[in-house]
């Protein structure tokens, strides 16, 4: 267009480099007008007006300096254009650029991506120019043509250079993602096709119950579980028969924990089931034997794919849940969860479906604190009462007395309950008593709680001795801490277990507190994590009994639900979902 208007070689060389500056200095004027405005759709916004700087271009009809002034301004709506096409391009482009080379990749590549635009149109122009200026036109087209496809190259080659590692990047992330999806499918799929070993091994552990520190056999049957398989085994941890497995992943990364128990009750069972209790007196009427079976096989399937893992998994069979002081609080002081970032544990709860599954944020289970008090009083015959200190009377207002500490003196919106289990004064009914043994169990929802019930149980005592004239020897053992529920962590667990619902999983609901005590707490002191409930009501019964109960029982299904649950958590946990 210069030479056909009689444009010398010089002059349309100048106007070049003019054309050259004036494009790459609109490319960010384009940037900058797309920030502000925040258009919908750039790229269509850009390449129009870069159309509109090209058409201006070519109205080669307009006269003299009118003309130039309108190819500087088609080459400025062509550089905002192509700064407007760019950004979002390059923004894709560089997207997935390692987070400190994405300025440099963001600014190479709009570089790279103007260059057939910029480079090409202005150089080219000036060579045809010159060229064309000794008359051989045709030469001048042939060569500014292959001038142009030489810079398209050129950006071409800038863009692969400078843009591999982005690219890398984004193809490592996808196929990650497939890994994920292809793992949990498979971890699921073990899980199904192992449901009826869950089964079995719960039905074996359930007729060979054992009580709280006696659970030799049942820390045998586990340990054997893992012989042959590659990970470590750590017995008779915390003082008990605990059993805590190592499983070292492929990979370095974070500790978890998983927990389920294994102790026992001293119920009779009346269950009748054809695997009942063989073992007179001692019943699995907590869920226990369920707990350890799901963990088992869970464990079992993660061991097999412990190399997609990128960290360490703690399977925790503990002893003694039942049984104050409880065996987790030895598993936590041996030191070996030190290293632990999240624990997690379910129970079977007997009061939901199947496919149902619970929790509560924050504080969840209630503290426990035992006591035992025996009033010492003077014996002496009934006919002669002031020749004698009547104990009974002592303790019997001590019982109606310690009841006002949860009536008067904490605030109602607080949750105490004070029990007198055992009340020992029995004699001849006309024998003055001397001693008077009781046993009774606080249960509270947070320390504070806790703290308060101590101190005035303890004042009252005090008061009995100076009111009564009697001697009292109070043994006061705070075992089970309230169960805190790490908000943070129970929201990344809900949002793991919401994946389930309409898989294996109907419903993930918050539930009240319980008034229930769980060793559990004693994890969750020093460990961020969850302990939540797993729906586990018998299919075709009308009276559902609960945990503790001589005819406790548990729909099966659940266990295989419990498993994928804690499943989900693990590999959500581990970013494998």
């Amino acid at each position: 267009m210069q030479v056909g208007r009689g444009f010398t070689a010089f002059q349309s060389g100048l106007l070049s480099i003019g054309y050259l500056v004036c494009v790459l200095g609109m490319i960010r004027v384009g940037e900058k007008i797309l920030q502000r405005i925040g258009a919908r759709k750039p790229m269509i916004m850009g390449s129009s007006i870069t159309a509109i700087g090209i058409a201006l271009m070519a109205l080669t009809f307009i006269p003299g300096i009118l003309y130039t002034i309108l190819v500087f301004i088609g080459f400025a709506l062509f550089g905002v254009g192509l700064g407007m096409y760019a950004t979002p391009s390059t923004d894709t482009a560089v997207s997935n650029a390692p987070e400190d080379k994405v300025g440099v990749a963001s600014g190479i590549y709009k570089m790279a991506s103007s260059l057939g635009g910029s480079f090409g149109v202005a150089i080219s122009a000036t060579i045809y120019g010159v060229i064309a200026a000794s008359g051989n036109v045709d030469l001048a087209a042939l060569v500014g043509l292959l001038t142009n496809v030489a810079f398209c190259i050129v950006s071409l080659i800038a863009v692969i250079v400078t843009t591999p590692r982005a690219k890398k990047s984004f193809i490592c992330r996808t196929q990650s993602i497939r890994r994920s999806i292809a793992m949990r499918q498979q971890l699921m799929k073990m899980l199904t096709e192992r449901k009826d070993e869950i089964i079995q091994i719960r039905r074996h552990l359930h007729a060979h119950p054992e009580l709280s520190f006696h659970e030799e056999e049942t820390s045998k049957f586990i340990r054997d579980f893992y012989k042959g398989k590659d990970v470590d085994v750590a017995e008779e941890v915390g003082g008990g028969h605990a059993v805590v497995v190592t499983i070292k992943g492929g990979k370095p990364g974070k500790t978890i924990a998983l927990r389920a128990d294994f102790d026992a009750l001293p119920i009779h069972e009346e269950t009748g089931l054809p695997f009942k209790s063989e073992n007179d007196g001692v019943m699995h009427a907590c869920g226990h034997d369920g707990h350890t079976a799901y963990l088992l096989v869970l464990a079992d399937c993660l061991i097999k794919l412990k190399e997609e893992i990128p960290g360490t998994i703690k399977i925790v069979h503990q002893h003694a849940e039942e049984t104050p002081p409880g065996g987790a609080k030895g598993v936590m002081e041996s030191g070996i969860l030190d290293d632990v970032e999240q624990i997690f544990g379910i129970h079977v709860f007997p009061f939901g479906e199947s496919g149902e599954v619970y929790y509560h944020s924050g504080y969840s289970m209630a503290g426990r604190t035992y006591f035992k008090l025996k009033v010492q009083g003077v014996g002496g015959h009934g006919s002669s009462p002031h020749m004698a200190n009547d104990a009974i009377v002592a303790a019997a207002y001590f019982v109606t007395a310690i009841q006002t500490v949860i009536s008067r003196r904490l605030n109602p919106f607080d949750t105490g309950v004070v029990t007198i289990g055992s009340f020992d004064g029995k004699g001849s009914f006309n024998v003055i008593k001397d001693a008077v043994l009781l046993e009774g169990d606080v249960r509270y929802m947070n320390t504070e709680t806790r703290d308060k019930i101590d101190k005035e149980i303890h004042r009252i005592v005090s008061g009995i001795e100076a009111m009564f004239g009697v001697k009292t020897e109070l043994t006061y053992t705070n075992d089970y801490p309230p169960l805190y529920n790490d908000p943070d962590v129970t929201k990344q667990v809900v949002a793991s277990l919401e994946k389930g619902v309409g898989e294996y999983l109907t419903t993930v609901s918050e539930y009240e507190m319980l008034s229930g005590s769980e060793d559990f707490a004693y994890y969750l002191e020093k460990i961020p994590g969850v302990f939540f409930y797993i729906g586990a009501k018998p299919k075709g019964t009308e009276q559902v009994y609960f945990n503790h109960h001589p005819k406790f029982d548990i729909d099966e299904d659940a266990l295989l639900v419990a498993a994928k649950a804690v499943a989900d958590v693990v590999l959500d946990y581990y970013k494998l979902d």
